[in-house]
């Protein structure tokens, strides 16, 4: 009997399907299931005694007809068809009363939109895209020299971490909008909006050297402690120390917003750069790697392939064990990203498969994410919830979906070393075929 919590609920609604999603990839959205009454926390399902279970999720437009259902644990459903009540078998009106939703305040029925985020293989810099927006990060602690001055001075190594910035401005040959804003914050809560100006306006001058700006039209800003890229108050913030803290929040934001963002790359630095060396094991998808994680054992990770839909890539990577591993087969910290990566927006994701990065070239692709409005670290990574709950005999199944690299074959690499809550997992599967869907 498998325990329905441990695959498809968190802890915190530890009864409801809450890591379940509907997705329209195709539109860029993702719906989050909407009743916290579903109770799934009463049942388990054993071989030969099937369950039905029906997730509510907000309505679809008219025009949608087939959608997508990430199923943690398990994997993603593609191709769901989109029907009308009177086509279906099952009471749907006493489903939807059942859930209780008339009780719940607020009700999010609409969409989140779905984004990218690529970091360099350097952790330097990253890049996202959501809404058509596109927001290169830039670490002050590496953009700028040691050297005491009163100016900001750009490091050696300025001009190579500005290759993301250039790179995105040069795929919009239609120009657009940049704003440039620096994040001066010296201590934990000290902010110094005049030195973060400062640095924007070292940066837009040097922009201005490398990259083609005429259709641009550029603004300079600084910020201060009230707008710090990781809370301390988040999972991670909380573990970290006040430097290591102000590390992640010292940065340069150039934030896009193009005439067509049709036009853009979602990638980061330049993709013919050299991919990063392997720390690890190295297998192709299908033979798979295996790792010792600690005292908890030997596992195997396999992926046979990842499916091409709609602008993003659906894949399924395969965790075995040679043996239950006790009470958690997930160890603390396993399949986490190195603290400044985690950071740049999951720092509340600390339950979440995030290492599992796609290479495309020198830039590590992430899995794709969702934004809940409200501000703070609200992305949420469209991979696995790594349950407690779920004790598998010999595998388990681990679903993702990356924004689509390109390419007939792609590399998925886990970074691998130290994090807030342990020592991640290091390996590299190459040679994965793309299928289209």
């Amino acid at each position: 009997m498998m325990d329905l919590a441990g695959v498809f609920a968190s802890p915190k609604d530890s009864l409801a399907m809450t890591q379940i999603y509907m997705l329209s990839l195709a539109r860029d959205q993702a719906y989050l299931e909407l009743t916290l009454k579903s109770a799934v926390g009463r049942y388990g399902v054993a071989q030969g005694k099937p369950l039905d279970l029906f997730p509510v999720f907000g309505a679809v437009d008219p025009d949608v007809r087939e959608v997508e259902v990430f199923l943690p644990n398990l994997g993603v459903a593609l191709g769901v068809p989109v029907v009308s009540s009177e086509e279906v078998d099952f009471p749907v009106t006493e489903i939807i009363d059942d859930a209780g939703l008339t009780n719940q305040y607020p009700l999010q029925t609409d969409p989140f939109a779905i984004g990218s985020l690529a970091i360099a293989g350097d952790g330097s810099s990253d890049t996202a895209v959501l809404n058509g927006q596109t927001t290169v990060t830039l670490l002050s602690d590496l953009l700028f020299s040691d050297d005491s001055t009163a100016e900001p001075e750009l490091s050696e190594r300025a001009d190579d971490m500005l290759a993301a910035v250039v790179k995105q401005l040069a795929s919009f040959p239609s120009g657009g909008t940049v704003s440039v804003c620096g994040h001066e914050t010296e201590h934990n809560y000290d902010g110094d909006v005049e030195g973060g100006e400062a640095e924007a306006q070292a940066v837009a001058d040097r922009l201005a050297d490398l990259a083609d700006l005429e259709h641009w039209e550029v603004s300079i800003e600084g910020g201060d402690y009230r707008t710090p890229r990781l809370d301390r108050h988040s999972s991670l913030g909380t573990w970290l120390y006040d430097e290591e803290f102000a590390h992640i929040n010292r940065r340069v934001e150039v934030v896009l917003v193009p005439n067509d963002p049709t036009e853009g790359d979602t990638s980061d630095a330049a993709v013919g750069d050299a991919e990063p060396q392997a720390t690890g094991p190295v297998a192709n998808g299908a033979q798979g790697v295996t790792v010792t994680v600690g005292e908890w054992g030997k596992l195997t990770l396999s992926m046979e392939r990842v499916i091409r839909v709609d602008g993003f890539l659906v894949g399924t990577v395969m965790l075995g064990v040679e043996e239950a591993l006790g009470v958690n087969v997930y160890p603390k910290g396993a399949f986490l990203l190195p603290d400044t990566a985690q950071g740049a927006h999951w720092g509340d994701c600390l339950n979440y498969a995030c290492n599992l990065t796609l290479l495309n070239g020198s830039v590590r692709q992430l899995p794709a994410e969702y934004w809940k409005t409200g501000g703070g670290n609200d992305y949420v990574p469209l991979t696995n919830y790594m349950s407690d709950d779920v004790l598998p005999a010999d595998l388990v199944q681990i679903p993702v979906i990356w924004p689509d690299v390109g390419g007939d074959t792609v590399t998925l690499d886990l970074p691998g070393g130290a994090n807030c809550e342990g020592e991640a997992i290091t390996a590299r599967l190459t040679d994965i075929p793309v299928v289209e869907a």
